[in-house]
């Protein structure tokens, strides 16, 4: 694989495109507002003025989209990656969705000899910038093999799950714990802080002890600084929870506590500006008051 189409040159897709450059890969770029692409394009990569001819041009196609609906719309579209891609081209979705999401499409895709990985990743900007995202992935094992070196050059590793579906699962299963860790970490702090203690010297207590989380360690730096850079946005980590409680319900399991946690990410959600990172969590959890 030579030419590699990348399709949503957004926040994270950004910086993988880089990585793939830096790699040698011929890399062709696509999103929905063209000026994202610019950047890339200056560093090297060729811009396509459609899904079609991006996949048409390419060996393999990776999608960084923001949910189920444009993942589905990328795909089926008129002049969308089904229509246009030769056979033998592999499609890698290393978005967010869920598993049922992605066994449907791989189930499209495969009526037309095009090969389908979910390769979901751990991460966010930072990662998806230096290269050190860690992916999973669902589908064939010999695909996985071919693409290995695309994730190679765009992470740290990448572990293959199982069958289409399986690293959907797996990622969402990893970002049940992640909301929930950043919840309980946004309510520690504001309780510890109105009982009038030294968040620095709490954080630093926490750090050491059975109650951190790598959620806790990534935010907590951020908050006790005031830097609020954007790694990953708010309404993406709603999203996010949404689907791990829907997940959770479809397999029969009592989704309570990310139930709860995502309740109070809509919270916060509904009173913060959109382009706000994560972190704002916290910060609403030091304003708001039990209703």
């Amino acid at each position: 694989m030579k030419r590699i189409g990348l399709i949503g040159t957004g926040i994270m897709g950004s910086g993988m495109a880089r990585n793939l450059l830096l790699a040698g890969f011929d890399v062709h770029v696509w999103n929905r507002t063209a000026q994202k692409c610019e950047p890339l394009v200056a560093a090297g990569a060729v811009g396509a003025t459609s899904i079609g001819d991006l996949t048409e041009a390419c060996d393999a196609v990776v999608l960084m989209l923001s949910d189920d609906d444009v993942v589905r719309g990328v795909i089926t579209a008129e002049d969308g990656v089904a229509s246009r891609a030769r056979r033998g081209t592999v499609v890698v979705d290393s978005s967010t969705v869920h598993p049922h999401t992605s066994q449907q499409v791989a189930e499209s895709l495969r009526r037309r000899d095009i090969a389908f990985l979910d390769a979901p990743v751990t991460g966010t900007r930072r990662e998806a910038e230096d290269g050190s995202l860690l992916f999973v992935v669902g589908g064939d094992r010999d695909d996985y093999d071919r693409c290995r070196p695309l994730f190679e050059a765009m992470g740290r590793d990448s572990i293959h799950m199982g069958p289409h579906g399986a690293a959907a699962a797996a990622k969402l299963a990893n970002n049940m714990m992640c909301v929930i860790n950043l919840a309980g970490f946004g309510e520690a702090m504001a309780t510890i802080r109105r009982f009038g203690l030294d968040p620095q010297r709490f954080f630093d207590f926490l750090s050491g002890s059975g109650g951190r989380s790598a959620m806790s360690q990534r935010a907590g730096p951020k908050i006790l600084s005031g830097d609020r850079s954007v790694d990953f946005t708010l309404p993406m980590l709603l999203k996010d929870a949404r689907l791990c409680v829907s997940l959770a319900e479809a397999m029969d399991v009592p989704a309570r506590v990310i139930r709860a946690a995502a309740d109070a990410v809509a919270d916060a959600c509904a009173e913060t500006p959109e382009d706000h990172d994560i972190s704002a969590l916290c910060d609403w959890y030091e304003k708001a008051r039990p209703t």
